[in-house]
C-alpha cells in the first residue's frame, strides 16, 4: 500500500470506519488534501476524502460526533492558534475559540471522552528563550470552550513535551513521550530569530550536526491524570 505523494507532519485521525491523513508537508510544500485509508471487503483501500480550504501541518486533529475538529498548526505558512469545524460537504472551516495563548505548532494532543486535551507546541513567533511552550489546555469538545490545566512540569521545575508525542492509556489518563530539550530548543530558537548572515548560517551548521545525545530530546514518560488534574511520571 503507498500513499499518493510523500508526507510528513501531518495528523492521523481515526474514525468510526477508516483513518484519516489530514495535511501535512513534503519536498514540495504544505498540502490541504485529506486522505482517507479503509478496508473494502478486507482490502486496504485509499481514496481523497477532502480538501481543506488551507494548507495544514504542525497541528493536532480529532474526530468527534462525526465531525473533524483541526487544532492550532501552520495554515497558509503561518502559524496559528485557530480552531476549526470542517465540513467536509462544502469543504469549509467553521472558526470556533482558538486555543488560548500564542500561535503554536508541533504540540502533543490527545481526546479522552468529549475533552480535547492539548500539551505545550513551539510558538514560532516567541520571545527570546520563550519559544517552547509548557502551558496545557483542555477543550470541552460539547461546549466548544477552552480551560487552563495544570503546566507540564517534571520534580516541580517546567518541563518541554513539544514535539513529542500523546497516547491515551486509559478513560482518564495520557501518557506524553518524548519532546525537545526545553534550554537547549528555546536557545536555538533565540539564535535563529537574532544571529543574521555568515554567523547564521554557521550557528545553523552546527546545530543541524549536532548528536542525538547533545540535541537531548526527552526520554521521559509523564502521565497527565485527568481526574486529579496532577502530572506524574511512570
Amino acid at each position: 500500500l503507498q500513499l499518493p505523494y510523500p508526507v510528513a507532519h501531518g495528523a492521523l485521525v481515526q474514525t468510526e470506519h477508516s483513518v484519516l491523513l489530514v495535511g501535512g508537508q513534503n519536498a514540495q510544500g504544505a498540502l490541504s488534501s485529506i486522505i482517507e485509508v479503509s478496508l473494502v471487503a478486507g482490502e486496504p483501500t485509499i481514496r481523497l476524502w477532502g480538501q481543506l480550504p488551507f494548507s495544514w501541518h504542525s497541528g493536532a486533529a480529532t474526530w468527534y460526533q462525526g465531525e473533524l475538529f483541526l487544532f492550532g498548526g501552520e495554515r497558509n505558512g503561518q502559524p496559528t492558534a485557530g480552531v476549526c469545524r470542517f465540513d467536509s460537504e462544502t469543504s469549509q472551516c467553521q472558526e470556533l475559540e482558538p486555543i488560548p495563548g500564542p500561535a503554536r505548532v508541533q504540540f502533543p494532543a490527545e481526546q479522552l471522552s468529549d475533552t480535547f486535551y492539548l500539551f505545550g507546541g513551539i510558538d514560532p513567533k516567541g520571545s527570546a528563550n520563550n519559544f517552547t511552550r509548557t502551558d496545557a489546555w483542555a477543550f470541552d469538545m460539547k461546549t466548544r470552550t477552552w480551560s487552563q490545566l495544570p503546566d507540564v512540569t517534571f520534580e516541580h521545575r517546567a518541563f518541554s513535551v513539544s514535539g513529542g508525542a500523546a497516547i491515551a492509556l486509559n478513560d482518564h489518563e495520557i501518557l506524553l513521550l518524548g519532546g525537545v530539550n526545553l534550554e537547549l530548543f528555546n536557545n536555538t530558537l533565540t539564535q535563529f530569530s537574532q544571529l543574521q548572515g555568515e554567523e547564521l548560517a554557521a550557528y545553523k551548521t552546527r546545530y543541524f550536526n549536532l548528536t542525538t545525545e547533545e540535541i537531548n530530546f526527552s526520554r521521559r514518560q509523564l502521565v497527565f491524570n485527568s481526574h486529579t488534574n496532577q502530572w506524574g511520571a511512570l
